[in-house]
């Protein structure tokens, strides 16, 4: 069985990062006050909520995902997840400049969104691939089934 590759890995490593940013952000007193080394309102907020709710959501989705029998993403899920991880990108960058909280309060909803979508679009291909493997069980169990009836019509015994 494949493991997945670097994009399999791709969304805890992401919340691991955000993790540690968090962390840090912590030590460092962020958030507008006396005490703080990055006074920036987005840069609280994104330290104290968002960072660690978007953290959590990419470990659900990557508990969702392992539910795969194959462990890989495919291309619509690369999308998504590439597009969510430009927005956290952003958010960081945007955390440090002062007057980026107009960049801010644009790019929280739409990260939202997105990671919503992410986990639509993994729950969903689950749910197909999960289908596409138990039609083909069906399948298999129908041939075998199929296959011992004629064995005892070709004895002569009776068919069950």
């Amino acid at each position: 069985m494949r493991r997945g590759g670097a994009w399999y890995w791709s969304q805890p490593t992401a919340a691991a990062l955000l993790l540690v940013y968090v962390a840090i952000g912590f030590a460092l007193g962020v958030g507008p006050g006396a005490n703080s080394r990055l006074e920036s309102l987005q840069g609280s907020v994104n330290t104290h909520y968002f960072f660690p709710c978007l953290a959590l959501s990419l470990l659900i989705n990557h508990l969702v995902l392992n539910r795969r029998v194959t462990r890989v993403l495919f291309r619509t899920e690369r999308v998504v997840l590439s597009v969510e991880f430009a927005l956290a990108i952003a958010l960081v960058l945007a955390s440090f400049v002062a007057g980026a909280l107009w960049l801010s309060v644009i790019l929280w909803p739409t990260t939202i969104v997105v990671a919503v979508t992410a986990l639509i679009v993994i729950i969903t291909t689950n749910s197909s691939l999960h289908a596409a493997r138990r039609r083909r069980l069906a399948a298999t169990r129908e041939r075998a089934l199929s296959r011992h009836n004629d064995l005892d019509r070709a004895e002569g015994g009776s068919p069950d």
